[in-house]
């Protein structure tokens, strides 16, 4: 769901002290499936962890800070750094000299635009591409090497926002975040990019993917190794909360 950038003004009047127990009520309107998963006690420590992030962009209203943890919502906690999705880079690029305010909403309005033109299922969420990742196998990841090649068939909307250069950026990106993890063979890393592509940059580390953090009880043998046989679960797990798997 996108939100009016007027729906989210009224955050301006909200006191200070008060701001956090309207940001849960907002997240919980707006993005009921997304916050299902959290708790109270970890949704207000997900706003926190956006209020900390958002200062650090230098974005310190009410207002930024809501436009900004939207935005981490809808695209992850990576998407600031995540080279799948360039509007951020060249918007930040390109507003650098803006006001903060006069840079968030640009994101914003970016962002709006990104999904109206790569989200086509009717809701917030790319559920053909949730199902085309929830039927990946292994056979297809031996046969691609490159999984650029898969990319554009789980995604082609997203795909073909990516010029050759960002493509090339992203997937050098996607082999060093997955040679960090631990991924040993081409089809291990050529999973780790589809996911990272679907679910968003560092999807290991954000609080709404609960069961991929790698650093949990959660983490595969209390590693941070990324097998594919193993962490196909996991992911599934994520995908079947924002869609209904078709059968096989």
């Amino acid at each position: 769901m996108v939100i009016k950038n007027s729906q989210i003004r009224q955050f301006e009047d909200v006191d200070l002290q008060n701001f956090d127990a309207y940001m849960v009520q907002h997240l919980t309107t707006y993005f009921p499936t997304k916050t299902a998963i959290l708790d109270p006690t970890l949704l207000t420590q997900f706003i926190s962890t956006a209020k900390a992030s958002a200062k650090q962009q230098n974005f310190t209203t009410r207002y930024e800070v809501c436009l900004y943890t939207d935005l981490l919502v809808m695209f992850g906690v990576g998407c600031f750094n995540d080279l799948s999705l360039p509007f951020f880079k060249h918007s930040l690029f390109a507003q650098r000299n803006d006001p903060p305010t006069a840079i968030i909403e640009h994101l914003y309005d970016a962002a709006t635009r990104f999904l109206n033109e790569c989200v086509t299922d009717g809701d917030a969420f790319p559920s053909r591409a949730f199902e085309s990742l929830y039927h990946i196998s292994m056979a297809q990841l031996e046969a691609h090497a490159n999984p650029s090649a898969l990319m554009g068939q789980i995604w082609p909307a997203k795909f073909l926002t990516l010029d050759d250069f960002t493509l090339r950026e992203f997937m050098a990106q996607s082999k060093q975040n997955g040679r960090d993890l631990g991924c040993k063979n081409p089809a291990d890393l050529c999973y780790f990019t589809l996911v990272q592509f679907v679910l968003g940059h560092q999807f290991y580390n954000d609080m709404l993917y609960p069961t991929l953090q790698i650093n949990s009880a959660n983490s595969t043998n209390g590693s941070d190794t990324f097998v594919w046989k193993e962490w196909q679960p996991k992911v599934n797990t994520e995908l079947e909360r924002y869609y209904s798997p078709s059968a096989d």
